[in-house]
């Protein structure tokens, strides 16, 4: 009898870790997550139990010590219009603007929509240059340093972005690693962590 409720309850513990790490996984599957982090893993114990994702692992390995900052902004109805993702490492401060768009997407930096093409479909959706200028102007006014910052925007790795002509860098989201390391500033350690918590509020 009691390996039996043992048993019964190691499957509801077992359920129950399921259920969490699915609801997680959602969040993560076909998202910047992917090519941050160096594997759902790292992404699920600092997601759900670190609660700290300022950190990633595989980036370290990349380019040393860093920090990651989240930002997204809201529109009118509460919905995420614009998601940026900051790292600052040794190469400067690094603004990635996230869009996670399928298809095909066509656009100049004067517009003030970018089509996206797929299949079946085609949208429009806000440039997201203003959106970066404005972000840009929000990280320089609080760290209040010299340090270069740089923007990308960037898509989903399947998005053909040979039609956007923009003012910024255009990339996906597995070669924003390289966007970091093509730059030549050589920040200190301490530079690094003390502009990050200035952007946290932390002193």
């Amino acid at each position: 009898m009691d390996w039996m409720l043992f048993t019964g309850f190691c499957v509801v513990l077992f359920s129950i870790f399921l259920y969490k790490s699915i609801a997680v996984y959602k969040i993560y599957n076909n998202t910047f997550y992917e090519d941050l982090y160096s594997n759902f893993v790292e992404f699920y114990i600092k997601f759900k139990y670190k609660k700290n994702l300022s950190q990633s692992s595989w980036i370290k390995q990349e380019i040393g010590t860093h920090r990651i900052l989240f930002n997204s902004y809201l529109n009118e109805d509460k919905k995420i219009q614009y998601q940026f993702v900051t790292i600052f490492s040794k190469y400067g401060i690094h603004i990635f603007n996230i869009n996670n768009i399928h298809g095909a997407v066509s656009g100049l930096s004067s517009d003030a929509y970018w089509k996206n093409d797929k299949s079946t479909t085609s949208t429009r959706f806000l440039n997201p240059t203003k959106a970066c200028e404005s972000h840009k102007k929000y990280i320089h006014d609080l760290t209040k340093s010299s340090t270069p910052i740089s923007i990308t925007i960037l898509f989903s790795n399947d998005t053909d972005i040979s039609k956007i002509k923009s003012s910024y860098t255009t990339n996906v989201f597995k070669n924003f690693i390289d966007c970091i390391k093509n730059d030549t500033a050589s920040i200190p350690e301490e530079t690094i962590i003390l502009e990050f918590n200035k952007c946290i509020g932390r002193k």
